[in-house]
């Protein structure tokens, strides 16, 4: 069942709505993630999920979160959806697109590798 999310800022609530909805395994990813980074942290209020995603957003490290991980495809899965919906701040090239290419590898965030040569 989808979640309906309420949210009066800037954010296109269409977006909230499909992140919120993103799924696996039956599974929803918000509440999969959020529960990873809560058994990292401890108890996660909002004041400390504000600090974690600014962090992230901004491309600082979140010693918080060292050793979680975030790579999973359900985290991918919403950060295509933010990636699509705000190319500026979540596309090539941002702080947030360099953080989680440098913390995932460059597949995650949707670049291609350069195949290794085959060797006989």
């Amino acid at each position: 069942m989808p979640c309906r999310v309420s949210y009066h800022s800037s954010v296109d609530s269409r977006t909230l709505n499909r992140i919120c909805s993103a799924s696996k395994s039956n599974q929803l990813c918000v509440t999969q993630t959020l529960s990873t980074v809560e058994t990292a942290t401890g108890t996660l209020t909002l004041a400390k999920f504000h600090q974690i995603v600014t962090a992230v957003a901004s491309g600082q490290n979140t010693p918080e979160l060292s050793g979680v991980n975030l790579c999973t495809p359900c985290v991918k899965q919403m950060y295509n959806v933010v990636k699509t919906d705000f190319p500026t701040e979540f596309g090539p090239g941002s702080p947030i697109a360099t953080h989680v290419e440098t913390s995932c590898g460059a597949p995650f965030v949707g670049k291609s590798t350069v195949p290794q040569p085959m060797t006989q």
